[in-house]
């Protein structure tokens, strides 16, 4: 079978019923990045969704170079003249 894919609009509040519905990747990098409570507070909240949600399992991808770890834009490399 092939892996289902949940991408576009998935928060934290409406992953449940997609994991209930049999994804079995989540694609949340808009979700996070733009938490107001920031990322972390974002991934606490998909983790609590994701546990309180029955499930086989379920993979989250956040993908993004854009950011680093705390959320912040990623510093530009300095290139040398």
């Amino acid at each position: 079978t092939l892996p289902a894919v949940a991408i576009g609009g998935v928060t934290a509040a409406n992953c449940p019923p997609l994991i209930q519905a049999g994804a079995d990747f989540l694609a949340v990098a808009g979700a996070v990045w733009t938490h107001p409570a920031g990322p972390a507070a974002a991934v606490a909240a998909f983790n609590a969704a994701i546990d309180a949600t029955p499930h086989d399992a379920v993979t989250v991808l956040l993908a993004d170079d854009d950011y680093d770890d705390e959320g912040e834009g990623a510093a530009e490399d300095d290139e040398e003249a």
